[in-house]
């Protein structure tokens, strides 16, 4: 299991998602709803943060949902805070694309809040 040391100890009732080899395989529609009920129980807990939200968006690349509800969550933190995650999330636009713009939408609302994070922006897009 991947945990970071300030989380929850490990145990079945923790809410945590555990890192086995078909975790990230959703095979059945029960699994799916398994699957779907867990994460939502992860970012709605105390325990989650902005770095769980971009963690997740590597994981979760092809569900658009999940990108969704993850970017509308970072949207929520500190600029200062999303701000530090700039480059992974540069990264993860360029290397995974698909069919959803949230990553897109909320890089271009994070730029239209901070000329400092637009900069930044555009010199991690040219490089």
């Amino acid at each position: 299991m991947t945990q970071r040391p300030d989380s929850l100890p490990q145990d079945g009732n923790s809410g945590l998602v555990v890192d086995s080899p078909g975790a990230s395989k959703l095979d059945t529609p029960g699994d799916m709803a398994t699957n779907s009920s867990l994460l939502l129980r992860l970012f709605t807990s105390q325990f989650f943060d902005s770095w769980l939200a971009v963690s997740y968006l590597f994981r979760y690349p092809h569900i658009p949902g999940v990108q969704h509800y993850l970017c509308n969550e970072l949207r929520k933190f500190p600029l200062d805070e999303v701000e530090f995650f700039l480059p992974q999330l540069v990264h993860l636009l360029i290397t995974r694309p698909n069919e959803s713009t949230a990553i897109e939408s909320l890089l271009l609302d994070m730029s239209l809040q901070s000329s400092h994070v637009a900069m930044l922006l555009y010199w991690y897009l040219q490089a």
